[in-house]
């Protein structure tokens, strides 16, 4: 038992001091990247961490994609073609949510990528800071729709009293609205 407990602490020690290597002005956030199972399981889960003056150039880089202003490669590679202005997707522009964890569009990030429809998907099962944080429940302060509509709901199987619906096609939710802000669980619908 020992052995255990002082390996979970070098390794709290370890991430911690991994985690302030930003400086005071320019954080270090991390962006949680899943991919969803029909059935709302995690087929993958992924950490990227980047300093928040990062996050915010691919934020304006995801916007311009949204907004057609880029066209995205679809093969692989980084960059912009100077040739075609063709710029591979390494932002959340082609997911079905993107979401953070200041009502401002910044901070902590999570991108879904509802890979098979629908999907009910619980917050809980879902790392908020590459799980240094918690989890996502209770956590989405702003967002950007995607590629599929949807809604957060209060409860963890995608129902309850208090639900937020949303449309595909870049809505920009920053603020969320107060059930979005304390929601368990998020679902995705077939686009009709």
């Amino acid at each position: 038992m020992k052995k255990v407990s002082l390996l979970i602490a070098a390794l709290a020690v370890a991430c911690s001091a991994r985690e302030t290597t930003g400086t005071s002005d320019d954080p270090l956030i991390t962006r949680t990247i899943v991919h969803l199972n029909s059935d709302g399981s995690i087929a993958s889960q992924q950490f990227v961490q980047m300093t928040e003056s990062q996050a915010q150039k691919d934020l304006a880089r995801e916007l311009a994609i949204r907004a057609g202003n880029i066209a995205v490669s679809p093969g692989g590679g980084s960059g912009v073609n100077a040739e075609n202005s063709v710029l591979t997707d390494g932002t959340c522009a082609s997911s079905s949510l993107h979401a953070w964890d200041h009502t401002d569009k910044s901070g902590h990030q999570l991108c879904i990528y509802a890979d098979a429809m629908p999907a009910c998907a619980d917050l809980h099962n879902f790392c908020r800071g590459g799980c240094f944080f918690g989890n996502w429940s209770g956590n989405v302060k702003s967002y950007l729709t995607g590629n599929q509509p949807g809604g957060f709901y209060q409860s963890t199987t995608c129902g309850g009293t208090c639900s937020s619906g949303f449309n595909a096609g870049g809505e920009n939710h920053a603020p969320a609205d107060s059930c979005t802000q304390s929601a368990q669980s998020v679902d995705f619908f077939v686009n009709p």
